[in-house]
């Protein structure tokens, strides 16, 4: 399971990073979870219902707006006090990619591996798949459909 607990930006900056994430997710088969998307559901068919065609996306995880952003804080300050001492365990991997231009390619094979069988935390906006965004393009633009 991936959990992306990075909330830089905007709606925009914010669509970014989710649609790679869900692309990936798409073509690799394991569970998304993005509750940093959280102030523009509302906005789009999928988020606000919470289905994503039956791709293991989920912008909630609990359908109560207390508990979600509960977690999301939980995650975030797990990240941040973990990531000096340890940023992997066997059931925990942490990717911190803060730095201006140095893309994370969301196909390295530790990625995919970690994100099947660990619960992987992203924090930053730099995580991409431009081959799998181009490949499942089409369904993506449904998911932001407004």
């Amino acid at each position: 399971m991936v959990i992306n607990n990075y909330k830089g930006g905007r709606l925009a900056n914010r669509i970014i990073s989710f649609v790679h994430l869900a692309a990936n997710c798409m073509e690799h088969g394991y569970k998304l979870y993005n509750p940093e998307f959280d102030e523009f559901e509302p906005f789009f068919e999928a988020t606000s219902n919470n289905n994503f065609n039956g791709h293991p996306i989920s912008t909630t995880l609990f359908r109560n707006h207390f508990l979600d952003r509960a977690f999301s804080r939980l995650f975030r300050l797990w990240a941040d006090i973990t990531h000096k001492l340890f940023s992997a365990t066997p059931f925990y991997r942490l990717y911190r990619i803060f730095k201006q231009y140095d893309d994370f390619d969301l196909n390295d094979p530790d990625f995919v591996a970690n994100a099947k069988n660990k619960i992987v935390i992203t924090e930053g906006w730099l995580f991409r798949d431009r081959m799998n965004l181009q490949k499942h393009q089409d369904e993506i633009r449904n998911f932001l459909h407004p």
